[in-house]
């Protein structure tokens, strides 16, 4: 029974990580070099406890949400640690907004009308200044 949840857990990360590694190639490229890509991830899942989906979603987060070039990462996942919270947050953010609507049909929705009148423009008399000789005669 153990062996085969453990079977079943490997096909999962097994799973993640050739996702992982086919978005890689995708956005990279000619430039992507695979042997770096695996040695700086699986040395971000030991020294900061990543897992192979959220850096996926990093990378989707930086260079497909964010527009971030993908000429700057010269073929490399460097940018991973920088951005990984930020992504985490922004998902998050999204995963809270599901659940709170999650109940709610988009065809009950009724938006609230406001109807604001203005009034029409009305135009300004305008003053005309009258000539008179008296403001001479007091230079």
């Amino acid at each position: 029974m153990c062996a085969q949840n453990r079977s079943k857990e490997e096909k999962k990360v097994e799973s993640e990580q050739n996702k992982f590694f086919d978005y890689c190639k995708q956005v990279f490229g000619k430039d992507f070099d695979f042997v770096r890509t695996k040695r700086l991830a699986e040395g971000y899942i030991k020294k900061y406890n990543y897992t192979w989906s959220g850096m996926l979603k990093t990378l989707i987060y930086f260079f497909e949400v964010k527009k971030n070039p993908v000429s700057k990462a010269k073929g490399s996942i460097g940018i991973i640690p920088y951005t990984y919270q930020e992504a985490l947050n922004h998902y998050y953010a999204i995963w809270q907004a599901q659940q709170l609507n999650i109940d709610k049909k988009i065809e009950d929705y009724v938006p609230e009308v406001i109807e604001i009148t203005i009034p029409p423009p009305q135009p300004k008399p305008r003053k005309r200044r009258l000539f008179s000789f008296l403001d001479k005669e007091k230079d």
